[in-house]
């Protein structure tokens, strides 16, 4: 999990002046009497924020931990850099809806049998406290053959008994579907008459 040393803004900095400091500006939210706290974490965290698919992070406001949600994020047009952000603090009890990544484990069977292994569904929506929630969810494909599927209801026990999940338990996670045939080439067809037009005036 990426963890996150958060640090306030100073007064009347501008955005370039932080860009230009490898550093990304943003907002964190939080349950107190400030609400919004103008803050600033370095671009390489929020870059690995972003790129690890999730939304719960642990952080730092100094000596404080903290859990929050990435609640959004904006990027440049033309580099795809992160220019701004928003966070939120969650407290210890509340309860969270969360699209965990999930990811695939294990060697194919199917696979190995000439099977297409194709995955359906990336998140998965939960529902649970900050400390319940795990940084991803795993997915056994290894006994995996084709024709099989993994469905969100084979993942009630790799999510456990805390958390609550937000899917239906028929919607597929990955299928292994068999070999596609070989079709071969056709080539071009007005080709082909033109040539036995030609042979047949010289004939």
């Amino acid at each position: 999990m990426t963890n996150l040393n958060i640090h306030k803004r100073q007064d009347y900095t501008k955005d370039w002046v932080i860009r230009g400091s490898m550093k990304v500006p943003g907002i964190l939210e939080t349950p107190g009497f400030i609400k919004t706290i103008p803050v600033v974490v370095d671009h390489r965290k929020v870059q690995k924020m972003i790129e690890s698919k999730n939304d719960m992070f642990d952080a730092f406001y100094y000596d404080k931990k903290l859990k929050v949600k990435l609640t959004s994020y904006d990027t440049d047009k033309r580099t795809h850099e992160v220019t701004f952000f928003s966070l939120k603090v969650v407290e210890e009890k509340t309860l969270l809806e969360s699209a965990l990544p999930i990811r695939l484990e294990g060697y194919c069977i199917g696979v190995v049998n000439g099977g297409v292994l194709v995955k359906m569904k990336d998140r998965l929506k939960v529902l649970g406290t900050p400390q319940e929630l795990p940084d991803y969810v795993i997915a056994d494909i290894h006994e995996l053959d084709i024709g099989d599927k993994i469905t969100v209801g084979d993942l009630t026990e790799r999510v456990g008994d805390d958390l609550r999940i937000k899917a239906d338990s028929e919607e597929v996670i990955a299928v292994c579907h068999p070999p596609s045939p070989i079709v071969p080439k056709v080539g071009n067809p007005s080709r082909f008459f033109r040539l036995r037009n030609k042979l047949r005036k010289t004939a």
